[in-house]
């Protein structure tokens, strides 16, 4: 099972965004990271939407053969 994991915290000048797929069959590996940066609160949503479309090619889980 692959969870994405979003994360965003208030920093100076804004707010950070982290985006993490972690691999709970691979004892919790984390299989792709990605991260924004916004100046505003309203931006947080349009960084998030990104992040999502980015991360979603790392969703599926690997095909055993």
């Amino acid at each position: 099972m692959r969870q994405l994991e979003i994360e965003v915290s208030a920093e100076t000048g804004g707010f950070r965004i982290i985006c993490q797929v972690v691999d709970y069959n691979l004892d919790k590996a984390i299989i792709a990271t990605s991260g924004a940066v916004c100046s505003t609160y309203s931006q947080i949503s349009t960084r998030i939407k990104a992040l999502v479309t980015v991360a979603q090619e790392h969703m599926q889980p690997i095909d055993p053969k």
